[in-house]
């Protein structure tokens, strides 16, 4: 009696790295748009203090992503020394929320905007090749897609 079956193997790393690259790239262009929108809505005296300009909290703002051995993370941080002073108040002092905001705006959109990456939504090119032809051809090499 003879066996009828089948193996499968799957070789998803081409996928995979596309992703990790598609994510990075959104995540990024979030947090800066998070840090844009955070300076703006930074609270701005019109004479600044005995200590700094006005607007130094606002310039002073930063952000970053990377890719991590376990994901990828992203923040939006001050470096004036009183941001998180401004941010969620004091005992003194009134909180003007302003990187919450922001983040509040942004994040929401960020798994919508890598989705459309993903489905070749956008023009932008990696090695000449747009996103979705690179996915493609991905899934193709592993007969992922089936006949067209």
């Amino acid at each position: 009696m003879a066996d009828a079956g089948f193996t499968l193997f799957l070789k998803t790393h081409e996928a995979q790295a596309m992703t990790k690259e598609v994510t990075l790239e959104e995540l990024d262009a979030v947090m800066k748009a998070i840090a844009r929108d955070a300076a703006a809505l930074s609270p701005k005296s019109l004479t600044g203090s005995h200590h700094h300009p006005p607007g130094y909290n606002a310039a002073s703002i930063r952000y970053m992503s990377r890719a991590y051995p376990n994901g990828i993370g992203g923040k939006v941080w001050t470096e004036s020394g009183y941001g998180g002073y401004i941010e969620v108040g004091g005992r003194h002092r009134e909180a003007h929320p302003y990187i919450y905001p922001a983040a509040a705006t942004h994040l929401p959109t960020l798994a919508d905007k890598i989705r459309v990456q993903l489905q070749g939504g956008s023009s932008k090119k990696r090695g000449g090749q747009s996103t979705s032809s690179l996915m493609k051809a991905a899934l193709e090499a592993h007969n992922l897609l089936g006949a067209p």
